[in-house]
C-alpha cells in the first residue's frame, strides 16, 4: 500500500509566497515563479532560475455518473502513458490516494534528474491537474521542501 508523501519541511516555511488564480483553481507559489504560458486552458509557471515548473489546469470531463476513483484512474493512466512515450525514459512511480477525490502521482526519472509530482483533485465533472516538474531533482526531501507548501495550497474552485 502507498503511503502519503511527507511534503512539509522546515526550510519551506520561510518561502515568500504569492497566490495565483485561474478558472476553477487557486494556488500559492514562491514569489519568484512567473506565468510563462497560458494557452489551451493550461497555465505554466516557472521558477526564476528555470529549475522547476508547474502545469495546472482544470478539465470539465462532463462525467457525473462514474465513480470518482475510475475517473482519476483514467487521468493517472494518461499521465503514465505520456511519461512512457518519452524516448529512453525510465520512471519509478507511486500513487498516493489522500482522499477518494484527491490523489498524487509521484514519478521520478533518476537518470535525468527529473521528478514530476502531480496532484489530481476531482469534484465531478471537474478534475484539477497540477504537475510540478523538478528539472534538477536531487532528493525527495529537497523536492518536497520546494513543492510541499504549493502542493498543499491547491484549491479546486466551483462556480457559485
Amino acid at each position: 500500500p502507498a503511503t502519503e508523501p511527507e511534503l512539509q519541511h522546515p526550510e519551506s516555511q520561510r518561502m515568500d509566497m504569492t497566490t495565483h488564480n485561474g478558472p476553477h483553481w487557486q494556488i500559492d507559489l514562491p514569489s519568484d515563479w512567473t506565468l510563462r504560458d497560458n494557452s489551451d486552458g493550461v497555465a505554466y509557471f516557472e521558477a526564476a532560475d528555470g529549475s522547476a515548473g508547474l502545469y495546472i489546469a482544470v478539465w470539465d470531463t462532463h462525467i457525473t455518473d462514474r465513480p470518482v476513483a475510475e475517473v482519476l484512474d483514467d487521468f493517472v493512466a494518461g499521465s503514465v502513458q505520456g511519461q512512457d512515450n518519452i524516448p529512453g525514459s525510465s520512471w519509478s512511480r507511486q500513487v498516493t490516494r489522500l482522499e477518494e477525490s484527491d490523489w498524487i502521482l509521484d514519478a521520478v526519472w533518476a537518470d535525468q534528474q527529473h521528478r514530476i509530482l502531480t496532484r489530481y483533485i476531482a469534484g465531478l465533472p471537474l478534475v484539477l491537474s497540477a504537475s510540478f516538474h523538478d528539472y534538477q531533482f536531487s532528493s525527495v526531501a529537497a523536492s518536497n521542501a520546494r513543492f510541499g507548501p504549493s502542493l498543499e495550497s491547491i484549491w479546486l474552485l466551483y462556480d457559485q
